[in-house]
């Protein structure tokens, strides 16, 4: 069960590859990531959407990668989370980032598929928004992050292990917001599922994981 982390054990570092180039074990992720994290940095912090620019990641590339669809090297997305850390607005630019990703991933979905997931009873609404996350998790955590749900007593928790934001405690805490904000979108925007989500420590959490606890309503 989820308790206060005392002692932090570190795992190794992310190293991202060479933009757009896909190797072995590497992470990758949906275009979309990078783009909807670069249009929350332009909005809220312009000074930074501007040193990202100097480092060639800019909203125009990033539009034309979204159009083209398919998946990238997740360096991008790195790169940019390790500025965006520096900011002093930075958790709002992960916020920000988490709910438009969610509300472009849920404008992707059929209408009637949200549609039949309101006519649900609760427990097949958080199994179908689950695994609606598991099929397109590339387009928030990455396409090597594992989704875990624990079940302790009348708890329900939600594990991301291994995001393109993990390895490195800045980029963890930063980027854990966005999947906060993802999921919790999800759940109530797409499965209908009135819930907040609130991040936890798991007792065995490391540097490569982030652990949310799934607050339903009672309505």
């Amino acid at each position: 069960m989820p308790a206060p982390l005392s002692v932090i054990r570190p795992v190794r570092l992310v190293t991202p590859a060479l933009d757009h180039e896909l190797h072995v074990g590497a992470h990758t992720c949906s275009p979309l990531l990078p783009y909807e994290m670069l249009q929350a940095t332009s909005i809220i912090s312009p000074q930074t959407y501007q040193q990202a620019v100097r480092e060639g990641l800019t909203l125009e590339r990033a539009a034309a990668l979204a159009r083209s669809g398919g998946v990238i090297n997740a360096s991008p997305a790195i790169r940019l989370s390790r500025l965006i850390t520096l900011d002093p607005h930075g958790y709002d630019i992960f916020g920000l980032s988490g709910i438009n990703l969610a509300d472009s991933l849920r404008q992707r979905m059929p209408s009637s598929l949200s549609f039949a997931a309101g006519l649900m009873p609760r427990p097949l609404r958080i199994r179908l928004a689950m695994s609606v996350m598991q099929k397109h998790k590339h387009h928030f955590v990455g396409s090597r992050t594992s989704l875990r749900v624990q079940r302790a007593g009348c708890h329900l928790y939600i594990g991301v292990i291994d995001s393109i934001f993990s390895g490195r405690e800045d980029t963890l805490i930063g980027g854990s917001e966005l999947e906060r904000r993802a999921i919790e979108s999800l759940f109530r925007d797409f499965g209908h599922v009135k819930c907040a989500l609130a991040r936890v420590n798991h007792k065995t959490s490391r540097l490569n994981e982030s652990w949310f606890e799934i607050v339903l309503s009672k309505s």
